[in-house]
């Protein structure tokens, strides 16, 4: 597992810069899913590290936006749960098609709504 976690970390670094770059409402909803497919494709290690960082982050994020932002419990609660559940279904799909290119799978995406267009 320590073998895979800097790889995946630096990997989940990179997806994060991305979705800050494409600046894109509701783009969480696709780069949770593209990040953490790639700590899946890794195998048992990689998923199990994209899993500790997707905990870790989240924790962060609602310490952030509920203690630091004022942002509302349930709605800080109701965001990280919904990225925790796109976290998971992109790990399940990383380990079971870790050979296929994310981005072909997530086209059928609609990031506004999360939900799939087929």
């Amino acid at each position: 597992v320590l073998g895979s976690a800097y790889p995946v970390y630096k990997n989940l670094l990179l997806r994060q810069e991305q979705m800050k770059r494409a600046n894109t409402k509701n783009s969480d909803n696709y780069y949770h899913r593209l990040g953490m497919h790639d700590a899946g494709s890794l195998g048992l290690g990689g998923a199990l590290a994209g899993l500790v960082g997707g905990v870790v982050k989240e924790g962060l994020d609602l310490y952030d936006k509920s203690v630091k932002g004022n942002i509302p419990w349930r709605e800080s609660l109701s965001d990280s749960y919904k990225d925790m559940q796109n976290n998971i279904e992109g790990l399940l799909r990383g380990l079971t098609h870790h050979d296929e290119d994310a981005r072909i799978w997530l086209k059928d995406l609609d990031i506004n709504t999360n939900t799939w267009k087929k």
